[in-house]
């Protein structure tokens, strides 16, 4: 469970960014330095704004598949009667859902969250339209500290950038919707507009 909670907390690192302060041609240092500080607000909805659209699209082909080997994921996790009505949703609010739900569900997550803190060490850029941040990144699950250096890239979206989900990282926490704690309806993430 403590490998499960911290591969999720690491993905959720990944995927988060404060669009708010962001504007659509925003340089990818403002957009990581955003990203680094919205982590630790959880704003579901925001991370999925500024997460790559190829990337909500592959969380979403997942998201499909689990729903259709089990319909009851479209109400528990979505708030949602039918695999029509999901299939109606944005990307973005499918993305932002799955993460209230799994926040609100797991102790585990709540704490390791709470405990999140995080910084920039560099970057390296790989052309024009990619960079890599590294970032240190500590929690605690169960009283146990965990710190990691991880990489997380940004690619060119536009005249701005966009977090890039790993598809290893994508499938982590696609698989955690069989987890028997997401059994409670979810709290609707805002909507907004990208």
């Amino acid at each position: 469970m403590k490998i499960l909670v911290a591969g999720i907390v690491l993905f959720i690192l990944s995927l988060s960014a404060h669009a708010q302060s962001v504007s659509e041609s925003a340089d990818a240092n403002t957009v990581a330095n955003s990203y680094n500080l919205a982590s630790l607000k959880k704003d579901w909805t925001t991370v999925a704004a500024l997460t790559h659209p190829h990337s909500l699209k592959q969380f979403r082909k997942l998201i499909e598949a689990f729903v259709e080997s089990d319909a009851s994921i479209a109400e528990t996790v979505f708030g949602v009667k039918s695999k029509q009505a999901l299939a109606n949703m944005s990307d973005t609010e499918i993305f932002g859902n799955l993460f209230a739900v799994i926040n609100k569900s797991s102790p585990e997550m709540e704490s390791a969250l709470k405990s999140l803190q995080s910084s920039i060490l560099g970057s390296v850029e790989e052309g024009p339209d990619l960079r890599h941040f590294v970032y240190r990144i500590s929690f605690s699950v169960n009283d146990s500290p965990i710190s990691k250096v991880a990489v997380y890239p940004l690619k060119r979206f536009g005249s701005s950038w966009r977090v890039i989900a790993p598809d290893d990282e994508i499938r982590a926490m696609v698989s955690a919707l069989s987890a028997p704690k997401l059994k409670t309806p979810p709290a609707k993430a805002k909507r907004k507009r990208t």
